[in-house]
């Protein structure tokens, strides 16, 4: 699947894919589509010509609004992977004391001592993907999602076919309501472990909620248009 099948995915035209067969259902909704698209050009009368471009128009302003919100994050190909640096066992053994006491941190919901733990583990070790995905989870716990973003993409360059890498930067994409972004980095991490129940189910509910933010922007607009 990709990137404009998910988005056409999370548009409200698609219903009962929670517990389908994804791939099927995506076979099925461009077959619905299709048709809808064709006979919607067949059937339009004049008089509704204003109406539907009325309606292209508010899509446009809905995907213009999730370019910017794109473009205020930091772009992917500027992140750069640090250097491997040599450790001593002493020092592994310091990180790796950093990060468990970060994870404690983490579990007692202490985001800012967290963060401040796996910063000075990851100080030692530069290169440690599992680090900046812990970080990254102790950033959205602490409600900076921007960074969390950063530190996943980092942890994903270090390890590229690592999935819960893939899964966190689509949390992290959710929380900044760019849902179509969010949904294509949860379905990568499928692929990546087509058995793992929680991606699905995971995945499954960002299209949800980003099909209810589309519909809800959609009718917010047009309550304007109207008001107006």
């Amino acid at each position: 699947m990709g990137h404009h099948e998910i988005v056409v995915l999370l548009r409200p035209i698609t219903k009962g894919f929670e517990d389908a067969d994804l791939d099927k259902v995506m076979a099925e909704e461009k077959v619905k589509l299709d048709a809808y698209y064709e006979q919607a050009t067949k059937n339009k009368p004049p008089a509704a010509s204003a109406e539907a471009n009325e309606s292209i128009t508010l899509v446009e302003k809905m995907e213009a609004e999730n370019q910017r919100k794109f473009a205020e994050i930091e772009k992917e190909e500027d992140i750069v992977v640090p250097e491997a640096v040599e450790m001593s066992e002493e020092k592994k053994a310091e990180a790796a004391k950093l990060k468990d006491e970060g994870n404690k941190a983490y579990l007692a919901k202490d985001y800012g001592l967290s963060v401040d733990l796996y910063s000075q583990a990851i100080a030692i070790t530069p290169t440690d993907a599992v680090l900046y995905s812990n970080r990254c989870a102790a950033h959205l716990g602490a409600g900076d999602a921007k960074l969390a973003l950063h530190d996943v993409r980092v942890s994903k360059k270090l390890r590229p076919e690592w999935p819960k890498a893939l899964f966190r930067e689509g949390q992290c994409l959710e929380v900044l309501e760019l849902f179509e972004e969010a949904a294509c980095a949860m379905w990568a991490a499928m692929q990546l472990a087509p058995d793992d129940k929680l991606l699905k189910r995971r995945f499954q509910e960002c299209v949800k909620r980003g099909r209810s933010d589309h519909q809800a922007k959609l009718q917010s607009a047009d309550t304007k248009g109207r008001v107006m």
